[in-house]
């Protein structure tokens, strides 16, 4: 199994400090994408294959597994003012 993981910039977040994540699982059987949600659960998405298809205005950009503990620390002090 390989993950991939990848954040999302927009105007506004880049990608030291993206609007969201999203990691894409492939196995043998083939690839599933799963967005970080608010909860800090990951949940099913397509976002990541409407944006290969140009379907999307955000931007993704492919990081390394090394920097997701810092990014999913940074979503859970900014989600958690929300709450």
């Amino acid at each position: 199994m390989t993950v991939k993981y990848y954040v999302i910039v927009d105007d506004g977040y880049p990608a030291e400090r993206p609007a969201g994540m999203v990691r894409r699982v492939q196995d043998g059987e083939g690839y599933h994408d799963e967005a970080l949600e608010k909860d800090l659960e990951w949940r099913g998405t397509g976002a990541l294959v409407e944006w290969e298809f140009g379907n999307s205005p955000s931007k993704f950009v492919q990081i390394g597994e090394d920097l997701v503990p810092g990014i999913i620390e940074q979503f859970r002090e900014r989600w958690s003012e929300l709450r």
